[in-house]
């Protein structure tokens, strides 16, 4: 992962320990860079991943009503992105760069094996969530 990740603000967030912070580390594979308003996925694509925000600043909106939308969450770097798609079968809510972003992919498999090798750090990564 990224040197860079702000393991930091986990940290204050959570009882993590070094171990906890390595383990989380290992999860993200992939890095995606979005440039300001570039969007990484809309509400309603299938097969959502989950992403660890690594810098810069994202948002995430849900569609309310026939053509509005409202921000319902913005991230900062450290932050997992899109946990609340992470059990459904498409997209709960939009992803759009506020800023210059670069996230890592977890994939969802490495979360399933979090819950069975270290349910602690689970379920750190469900309360910063």
């Amino acid at each position: 992962m990224d040197a860079g990740w702000d393991y930091e603000r986990f940290k204050a967030f959570t009882c993590a320990d070094d171990d906890d912070i390595d383990t989380f580390r290992r999860l993200a594979g992939p890095t995606i860079g979005l440039k300001r308003g570039e969007i990484l996925r809309m509400q309603g694509e299938p097969d959502p991943q989950v992403y660890i925000l690594l810098s810069g600043w994202v948002a995430c909106s849900i569609i309310v009503g026939e053509s509005a939308r409202q921000i319902v969450k913005v991230h900062l770097p450290g932050d997992l992105v899109g946990m609340p798609s992470l059990a459904a079968p498409t997209a709960c809510d939009t992803i759009e760069a506020v800023s210059a972003a670069k996230l890592g992919v977890i994939e969802t498999t490495a979360i399933g094996q979090v819950f069975s090798s270290n349910p602690r750090l689970a379920a750190l990564l469900f309360l910063v969530s």
